[in-house]
């Protein structure tokens, strides 16, 4: 599913790589691990990256991957590391610190006039 955004000569496209969560049932909406592609202009953000994804990022081509938290089913297609920078919470960077992949753990990243704050997420079950 793709959607699209556009302000003043922008456009922000959202497409949904994934859905599938840590559930073991596939069907054809959804057979990846939860993702999110984001694009502006000549950026492309992923947003989380689990382990469906694993060897297939160059197929996305992202320009950056930004992590939600360390699950694998949110990150672990970079377990073998990734091909461009990677952001996420000072959490999940010590949870996955043992893996390649060098994650960054600013405050506030901007790519094109994309702007992502990591913060710390809340779960309730």
């Amino acid at each position: 599913m793709t959607a699209k955004m556009a302000g003043k000569n922008d456009v922000l496209e959202l497409t949904f790589l994934g859905t599938r969560g840590e559930i073991e049932i596939r069907s054809r909406r959804h057979r990846r691990h939860s993702a999110l592609l984001v694009e502006h202009k000549n950026t492309r953000i992923m947003i989380d990256c689990g382990a469906d994804w694993l060897g297939r990022l160059h197929t996305i081509a992202p320009s950056a991957i930004v992590l939600t938290h360390a699950h694998l089913d949110h990150a672990g297609g970079l377990i073998h590391g990734a091909p461009c920078p990677v952001y996420a919470t000072r959490e999940t960077q010590r949870l996955l610190k043992s893996w390649p992949s060098s994650i960054n753990n600013s405050r506030r990243m901007t790519l094109s006039r994309v702007v992502v704050l990591p913060l710390k997420s809340i779960r309730r079950t």
